[in-house]
């Protein structure tokens, strides 16, 4: 089940994986500042919790030049939800298109996209991208959306 929820609602085991959300954003400095931030209304927590998993999402909702809007997925961890893309995604789809987005997306780290949301097999290594075309980019993100 997918709920917004506040820091100070978490249990602690909870509260680690927040914690663990905060450090897979490179640039989301300190957790002082995102908790500002989620209090403020900046940004907004999903916890996902199931009966063998929990996963703390932390999303924010940009607004472009021309109206368009996105639902981003600026931080993520926990365990086990997203890799069965079990109906939390279909709550959340609910969520954005209630704030008028047209999508949900999220820029994820190799090691992030094969594990928690298993999205690819593995990292691809630099040897591979290089054999593959791809030798002049660094892979440093997958980039992930889904339409709302």
């Amino acid at each position: 089940m997918l709920s917004k929820v506040f820091p100070h609602e978490l249990s602690d085991e909870d509260l680690k994986h927040f914690y663990a959300a905060i450090k897979t954003d490179e640039h989301s400095g300190p957790p002082d500042g995102v908790a500002m931030d989620i209090y403020d209304g900046k940004l907004e927590v999903w916890h996902w919790k199931t009966e063998d998993s929990s996963v703390i999402v932390i999303t924010d909702i940009v607004e472009y030049r021309d109206g368009h809007r996105e639902m981003f997925v600026v931080m993520c961890a926990g365990s086990g939800a997203l890799k069965n893309q079990s109906d939390g995604w279909d709550s959340l789809k609910v969520y954005a298109k209630e704030r008028r987005c047209s999508e949900i997306t999220a820029y994820v780290k190799p090691d992030i996209a094969a594990d928690t949301f298993n999205l690819i097999s593995k990292p691809i290594a630099k040897e591979d991208r290089s054999n593959n075309g791809l030798f002049k980019f660094d892979v440093s993100y997958v980039v992930i959306s889904m339409r709302v």
